[in-house]
């Protein structure tokens, strides 16, 4: 019978649209699990109904217009359509352009993995149900082991499965996601701070990524280099220890803190770790709470001494040569840090540790790793500009404001043996074409001249810009240039590399 099956399918229809909505807000009643993309599943039911909707009504209005008012039979259906469209557009700009509506990153995270991972490496997933969903974007090599199987974990069983996994790894990359149901005791996680060297930690929507360097040996609990560094007149750094003072570009620095409160700390400080280049400029750093963000210093007692471990991730080409590792405690709300004294007296507001050398890796990261903004390839007879990042000093931003610093880091490889060193120009010029700033310095200031660099290898070359305080708002550009570099314009030696605004 027509209008039985018709009717049947109405309700399945309808069905189809509202049981996905009801079973989720029957879940919600117990536990918060609503989130938007759990609406998909409802997403065909009301598609189909709204489509119903629409095919309903011009029939009905054709019974009555017959012939006579065919053209308000077809005005209808367009507006209709149209507005079946309009209403779809805020979501499409949301699903496209708002960052607030975007899947989680897991294409993100895969990429980042097949850029640096190397034989040797692990990939842990503390959500049984998650290694489908990497393994689909994930084509890598590197074992993917989902830790703890079990909800709720059992502490001895993961503990000995963490300990069997990381005991030939060199790195561990750990994928996290709806933690407080798979792992609420955070077994993994304390097990790899307390264990291993946390060198990178990012959110790649609702997952995070935490990258860790295994040590090779047991370092012990023991303080290689004693220290007495009062911070604060709240904490005492009374050492540390590293695991080699030569590590390679690409690699990971372990360091171990040891601090002892030495008055009751009423705030959370954070810890800052860097590795600064003989300019001075920020190469490798890694900012956390103590232990991971799991030792609070506002929980410390006073007299309690705590082993704080760090991993310092060494960018893929930072130049071979001998930077130096700076600490410190700051204030996360200002970002002021803590006044150290040694020896009685005040010294600043960092405590410099030693020197580390860095040399070339054995195997040169692929250029996926370089983790470059943009690639503008500008050819020299000698060498060639692969690619650059730019911002604001500790950002992103391109949008500056006058007097600010802005970091432009290039990347540069070698084409051949460089026979002698050259002056590369910098340009910031405005809309008029007149020169607002100019610098002219070689890579990386001369500090790894390019006679010692190997044919192929590229090289990370940081360089601060000063922009003057005059400058008015408006559009700029910044030109490159040196020696024998291809240019597009025959007269100029100057490639643009990139348009910044001024605010």
């Amino acid at each position: 019978r027509p209008g039985h099956d018709d009717a049947r399918g109405r309700l399945l229809t309808l069905l189809y649209w509202a049981v996905p909505i009801a079973v989720l807000y029957y879940l919600s009643l117990s536990r918060p699990v609503y989130h938007p993309k759990f609406l998909v599943a409802a997403a065909p039911g009301f598609t189909l109904l709204a489509g119903r909707g629409v095919a309903c009504l011009l029939p009905e209005l054709a019974t009555v217009s017959q012939r006579r008012f065919g053209w308000l039979q077809l005005g209808l259906a367009s507006c209709a359509g149209l507005l079946a469209v309009a209403a779809s557009l805020p979501g499409l700009r949301n699903y496209y352009f708002d960052p607030r509506y975007a899947r989680d990153d897991y294409r993100g995270i895969a990429e980042y993995i097949s850029a640096v991972g190397r034989p040797g490496d692990v990939i842990l997933i503390n959500a049984p149900s998650q290694i489908e969903t990497v393994a689909r974007y994930y084509r890598g090599a590197l074992p993917m082991t989902p830790i703890p199987i079990k909800r709720p974990p059992d502490r001895d069983e993961t503990v000995g499965e963490l300990e069997r996994l990381t005991r030939d790894a060199q790195r561990v990359f750990g994928i996290f996601w709806a933690t407080n149901e798979s792992d609420p005791e955070r077994i993994v996680e304390g097990w790899l701070d307390s264990h291993a060297y946390k060198a990178l930690h990012a959110w790649y929507g609702t997952v995070r990524l935490a990258v860790y360097a295994v040590p090779s040996r047991e370092t012990g609990d023991e303080i290689q280099h004693p220290l007495s560094v009062d911070l604060g007149g709240q904490v005492r750094l009374q050492g540390y220890s590293l695991a080699s003072d030569e590590v390679a570009a690409g690699d990971i620095l372990q360091l171990t803190l040891f601090w002892r409160a030495t008055n009751v700390i009423q705030r959370r400080y954070k810890v800052f770790t860097h590795v600064l280049d003989g300019a001075g400029y920020l190469v490798g750093q890694r900012d956390s709470e103590p232990c991971g963000g799991s030792s609070f210093t506002n929980t410390w007692r006073e007299g309690q001494q705590v082993l704080d471990r760090y991993g310092l991730p060494i960018p893929p080409a930072t130049p071979p040569g001998e930077y130096l590792i700076e600490v410190g405690m700051y204030n996360p709300e200002d970002g002021l840090r803590l006044p150290v004294v040694e020896g009685g007296e005040a010294v600043g507001d960092h405590v410099i540790l030693q020197r580390v050398r860095v040399v070339r890796p054995q195997v040169p990261a692929p250029v996926a790793a370089l983790g470059m903004q943009r690639r503008r390839t500008i050819k020299g007879d000698d060498i060639q500009l692969l690619g650059f990042s730019f911002g604001r000093i500790g950002s992103a931003n391109w949008d500056l404001q006058p007097g600010d610093v802005a970091e432009l880091v290039l990347f540069w490889q070698a084409l051949r043996q460089p026979r002698e060193d050259l002056q590369v120009l910098l340009r910031i010029v405005d809309r008029s074409g007149r020169v607002r700033l100019e610098r002219s310095a070689p890579p990386v200031g001369g500090r790894y001249p390019l006679r010692e660099w190997q044919p192929e290898e590229i090289v990370r070359d940081i360089v601060h810009l000063h922009l003057p305080a005059d400058l008015a708002p408006g559009r700029y550009r910044l030109l490159v240039g040196w020696p024998g570099a291809s240019s597009a314009r025959g007269d100029s030696p100057f490639n643009e590399l990139l348009a910044f605004v001024v605010q």
